[in-house]
């Protein structure tokens, strides 16, 4: 404004300056090895895992054992449901039942499968 307001004055004509048209702006292609290059190191980082170690031929003896435990505890259990008899049979009888009502029959049978 000021600009055309001197122009007023000292010439008494009003120019009109032309703007130059706008460029176009053009983007490079980078090319995706160098764009990249970051993500790639990181996605290669994410993809390095752990070996799982080499487990023993031998199985441990809990895992030998826990079959045989899970037949004794079915039978126990088996026997305080039915039986019910004692202090500890018939409060073992009194919670599962308490728990399961009439599955408490089958829990023995879920156990041993």
């Amino acid at each position: 404004m000021a600009n055309k307001a001197s122009n007023k004055k000292s010439s008494g004509k009003t120019t009109a300056k032309k703007s130059a048209p706008a460029k176009k702006q053009t983007f490079k292609a980078v090319p995706t090895e160098q764009k990249n290059t970051n993500t790639k190191k990181k996605a290669a980082e994410a993809k390095v895992t752990k070996k799982p170690e080499k487990q023993s031929a031998e199985p441990s003896f809990v895992n030998q054992a826990a079959p045989y435990l899970m037949a004794v505890f079915a039978v126990l259990i088996a026997v305080c449901v039915i039986m019910g008899e004692g202090a500890v049979g018939g409060t073992i009888r009194d919670v599962l039942t308490g728990l399961f009502a009439g599955a408490a029959y089958a829990l023995p049978v879920f156990i041993l499968i």
